[in-house]
């Protein structure tokens, strides 16, 4: 599972991965147990000092591997990449054609 962070959501952040996944639990509590990934996007509209502490809110609000990057300025891509590989690798899907 994927989670995608916008910057802004920095004040609320704690709040917001809480009901994300007592959301998922309601819906289906299996969920929870699938691999999980935190996206951190658009840490290049901060300032480093901005990024480094949201992104160490981030880190108090959620044991869940985090992932900073820049999808416009291709930055932490190939990262983000590799973390998708790892933990899909432990996931087996059922593809469905037609």
């Amino acid at each position: 599972m994927l989670t995608i962070l916008h910057h802004t959501l920095t004040p609320v952040i704690s709040e917001f991965i809480f009901y994300l996944q007592d959301e998922l639990r309601c819906y289906d509590a299996k969920m929870l147990s699938l691999p999980m990934l935190v996206v951190a996007n658009k840490v290049d509209a901060m300032s480093v000092e901005g990024a480094a502490a949201a992104l160490q809110k981030l880190k108090a609000a959620t044991e869940l591997p985090i992932v900073p990057v820049s999808a416009q300025q291709h930055l932490g891509l190939l990262r983000l990449r590799q973390s998708l590989q790892t933990i899909a690798g432990g996931v087996h899907t059922t593809s469905h054609t037609g």
